[in-house]
């Protein structure tokens, strides 16, 4: 099974909002585990994240966002894995995965397993 990885980090005051994963991008499979990690350096650098999922191209219809988790604080040297086959499924031709940081000096490791 393929696997997506992808580093982001905050800019500016407001964070940075990044997609993961197009709708369509995968196919015939669904996804089976996301890892987080906090990426910074400092002992005491914490990274806020939302990851949720948003309907981007759905003609004639507003963009809808449903998040799998907001708020959350990923401590230095730590990994969140949501590995929950309820949480992770989605219709993956219709939605996008984006991770929002919400510091301007966070970055996040992002593997996604499908």
């Amino acid at each position: 099974m393929p696997t997506i990885y992808r580093n982001t980090s905050g800019a500016g005051v407001f964070g940075n909002t990044t997609q993961i994963v197009a709708p369509g991008d995968i196919r015939g499979g669904a996804i089976r585990s996301i890892m987080l990690s906090n990426a910074r350096d400092a002992a005491d650098a914490e990274a806020a994240i939302d990851l949720f999922i948003q309907n981007v191209n759905e003609t004639g219809k507003g963009a809808e966002t449903y998040y799998l988790i907001r708020n959350t604080v990923i401590p230095p040297g730590t990994t969140l894995v949501l590995d929950e086959p309820a949480m992770l499924n989605f219709d993956l031709s219709r939605f996008a995965l984006f991770i929002k940081l919400t510091g301007s000096s966070d970055a996040i490791d992002v593997i996604i397993r499908t």
